[in-house]
């Protein structure tokens, strides 16, 4: 196997700044042999140097203690001058790249996770997780089964209506939204709960709404690292847009444009907790991305003047704690037996029920947007909320060198 030593636009691409006073850049190409073992590993990341230089970090197969890396160092002009090869404790490593996730070449454990039922209260379901590590992808491949279930119901035994729920791996809990439910209920405060291991669910804070509100974003928070340092090892805050709906019946459903924002830490205290007002209802909210203290939400929205934001978009947010890749993993019969296995155990509650986020944002992706909209959160506010209209982002944008048109 060889290594492409690439130049400033692949090799040292998130330092790029070292080389902003170059003009003219061009694309330096050269191979190199790597050890037999580095076949085995992964590439885990390009060290960029104030000079120009850079190292290029392999990380090969190891035990639960201890890290085997080489490290091909090359000078600006993209020559091989050095390669070392070293074992380091796995923290050290842990605390140099924050994104190493190894936890040993095999692991096994339980872990909950929240969905609703046909008829939309909250469910908790035990999981079953086998994991081993992939030296060549640098990540585990997880196989998941589903195991017993049980309603989750408030310490005063209600059941509870799905308002949001955000997975943190690292405690082994859940934290959820929800409402509790019972007859004539006037869906005025929402619940914000931790859900243990066991399915032990503890009130953290009452959240009160001006009406009825289902959720229409639910997801942790982007920042500069989120591509190499995964949300399971290290959780963002949660955060949550909330949406008035006519779902639950009620005669208060609210201005349709005036919109809810929370932002939750992982622990589980609420720390934001305003209104602001969409330009249109149907706000579809792609990403929430932080820098510098600085919240940006962005999507794109549908007019429809005095109809709801679940009227004109659907389902936003999947009713699940599980994301897409952990569906995927959980196990389930092959074949028509197969079927009615799966089947049999959606009714029971061990197969997955709720649709996958990646299924709905599919079909909202076929939807005609007439806006695109960016809201500035700072300091506990939001500071504006700004559309464009799509036709004008269409005329304004930059087709990329390897695309025909830019949208």
């Amino acid at each position: 196997m060889k290594i492409k030593a690439l130049l400033v636009a692949l090799a040292v691409g998130t330092a790029a700044q070292v080389y902003e006073q170059q003009t003219g850049m061009n694309i330096l190409e050269k191979d190199y042999e790597i050890s037999r073992k580095a076949k085995k590993g992964y590439l885990g990341g390009v060290e960029a140097k104030e000079n120009g230089n850079f190292d290029m970090v392999y990380f090969l197969p190891s035990s639960r203690r201890k890290v085997k890396i080489e490290v091909y160092s090359f000078d600006k002009d993209a020559n091989l001058k050095n390669t070392l090869k070293d074992e380091w404790d796995v923290e050290k490593v842990k605390k140099k790249w924050k994104w190493f996730n190894f936890k040993g070449d095999e692991y096994s454990t339980t872990a909950a996770s929240l969905s609703t039922n046909l008829s939309g209260k909250m469910m908790f379901k035990k999981r079953l997780i086998k994991a081993k590590y992939n030296w060549l992808v640098g990540g585990y491949l997880k196989s998941i089964k589903m195991l017993d279930r049980q309603k989750l119901t408030s310490e005063n035994g209600e059941e509870y209506l799905f308002s949001g729920a955000y997975e943190v791996e690292r405690d082994s809990t859940i934290l959820a939204l929800a409402y509790p439910y019972t007859k004539g209920s006037s869906y005025s405060n929402l619940d914000l709960i931790k859900v243990n291991n066991e399915g032990v669910s503890r009130k953290l804070a009452s959240v009160p709404t001006s009406s009825p509100m289902k959720p229409i974003f639910s997801k942790p928070l982007l920042d500069d690292n989120s591509r190499d340092v995964d949300n399971d090892d290290f959780p963002r805050d949660w955060v949550v847009v909330l949406a008035p709906t006519k779902a639950y019946g009620k005669s208060n459903t609210g201005n349709p444009n005036q919109l809810t924002y929370l932002r939750i830490s992982p622990e589980g205290n609420l720390k934001e907790n305003f209104t602001f007002n969409s330009p249109d209802a149907g706000y579809r909210i792609l990403n929430a991305y932080e820098k510098n203290g600085t919240v940006l939400l962005y999507g794109m929205s549908i007019k429809k003047d005095g109809k709801y934001a679940d009227e004109v978009l659907g389902q936003t947010v999947s009713p699940s704690s599980m994301d897409d890749e952990e569906k995927a993993a959980t196990s389930s019969g092959g074949g028509m037996l197969g079927g009615l296995g799966k089947m049999a155990g959606m009714i029971s509650g061990k197969e997955e029920l709720a649709p996958s986020q990646a299924s709905l944002d599919n079909a909202l992706d076929e939807k005609k947007y007439d806006n695109f909209v960016i809201t500035k959160i700072q300091n506990g506010n939001a500071v504006y909320v700004r559309p464009t209209a799509m036709p004008e982002l269409n005329q304004k944008a930059v087709a990329g060198s390897d695309m025909k048109k830019p949208l």
